[in-house]
Formats: C-alpha cells, sequence, structure tokens
C-alpha cells in the first residue's frame, strides 16, 4: 500500500509534485524521482527484494548453506517426469500440494524465498 495517496504528493516520500509531462515520462505514478519509484519496487515487489538478495547471496540458503539457485536451475534443466521427480525427493524440498507445479514449471520460489524482514536468503527446506 502507498503511504501517500494524493495525486499532488509523490507516493514514496510525499514530496508535492511538480506537474510537468517530463516527469510523467520518468517515473511511473506518482513519484518525484527515480530513487522513490525504485524504493517503492523494493518494498512492493518480491521478484524485486529476490534480484537484490540474489546478487549479495547467490541463491544460497544463509541457514543451511544450501545452494538453493543451483539446485533450481539444475531441476528446470532435467526432463519432467521420473527423474525430475527424484532429484526433488533427494534434495528435501517439500513438494507435498504443489507436485504438479513443481514437477512441470519449477520457478525460484519453489526453492528459495527472499526473507527482506531476515535480510537473507531461505531455502524452503527449513
Amino acid at each position: 500500500e502507498l503511504p501517500f495517496c494524493s495525486p499532488d504528493l509523490c507516493s514514496w516520500c510525499g514530496k508535492r509534485l511538480e506537474q510537468s509531462e517530463q516527469r510523467m515520462e520518468r517515473f511511473r505514478a506518482n513519484f518525484c524521482s527515480h530513487k522513490c519509484s525504485e524504493e517503492y519496487a523494493t518494498c512492493a515487489s518480491s521478484a524485486s527484494v529476490r534480484r537484490q538478495l540474489y546478487e549479495l547471496e547467490k541463491g544460497v540458503c544463509q541457514l543451511c548453506g544450501m545452494d538453493a539457485h543451483s539446485l533450481f536451475k539444475r531441476i528446470k534443466c532435467l526432463p519432467k517426469g521420473p527423474e525430475r521427480l527424484s532429484a526433488l525427493m533427494e534434495s528435501g524440498i517439500p513438494i507435498k500440494g504443489r507436485s504438479e507445479a513443481i514437477l512441470t514449471h519449477p520457478t525460484e520460489g519453489d526453492f528459495w524465498q527472499a526473507r527482506p524482514t531476515q535480510g537473507s536468503v531461505r531455502c524452503l527446506r527449513i
């Protein structure tokens, strides 16, 4: 949710917006700067948080040390079917309740999640 909900104020910092075509072309929605737009995107988007934490930690779980991103890439490259299922079972990643999705279309979020409040990557085994 945006902290400021006025068409005259920056949706992130509350600064009064300049009303110009140039500003509207440079920044999405009601942001006064690229910085405010990026800060909002970081807080609002799990994908953005995931990208930033990946840059820092390369998809390695900070609790157990498992390289969850490498596991994701390995699973995604395996053919759908018994070989992929076997590799998933060996990995310890829980698949109950989402087995069809993780077997047919695995995503990074199936293997590791960004924990922005803890500032770390966490695999789904723990």
